[in-house]
């Protein structure tokens, strides 16, 4: 169980399978970027709030699942290795998109915020994946 904001609580007992992890994490990835572009020029303090609380929930529902994965004993991790290493460059892509939205100055300090909170959540959620599944199939990193 993880306290998400506002006391939001995420339960996830079981992994849902290699493929289905795959396929989440690409999704929230989308959908993280795709909410970055309506964040400019956006003043109406409930929908920045709404947004950023989209974004973050989005980003905070990967981690969470990623973490999973992660925890789970090395060999049990084989099955995600190679598919999880492809997603690795799609933090690049986010890590720049949201850069590139920090950059502007068309951002309320609202919508600066749970920006900034989100990529504070994909840096770590990125250092982790590196660490783990940087090495593709199997990081050499990584205890037999």
């Amino acid at each position: 169980m993880v306290t998400l904001a506002q006391g939001r609580k995420l339960e996830i007992d079981e992994l849902p399978g290699v493929a289905a992890v795959q396929h989440v994490a690409a999704l929230e990835h989308g959908i993280g970027v795709k909410l970055l572009a309506p964040f400019h020029n956006l003043t109406r303090t409930d929908t920045v709030r709404s947004l950023g609380k989209k974004l973050n929930l989005a980003v905070a529902c990967r981690d969470v699942m990623l973490a999973k994965v992660i925890a789970l004993k090395p060999g049990a991790r084989d099955d995600y290795a190679d598919g999880l290493a492809d997603t690795l460059p799609g933090y690049n892509q986010e890590q720049k998109a949201m850069s590139a939205t920090l950059a502007s100055g068309d951002l309320t300090s609202r919508a600066r915020g749970a920006v900034t909170k989100a990529q504070q959540v994909v840096t770590a959620t990125q250092a982790d994946m590196e660490r783990v599944f940087g090495g593709g199939e199997r990081s050499p990193r990584l205890p037999r």
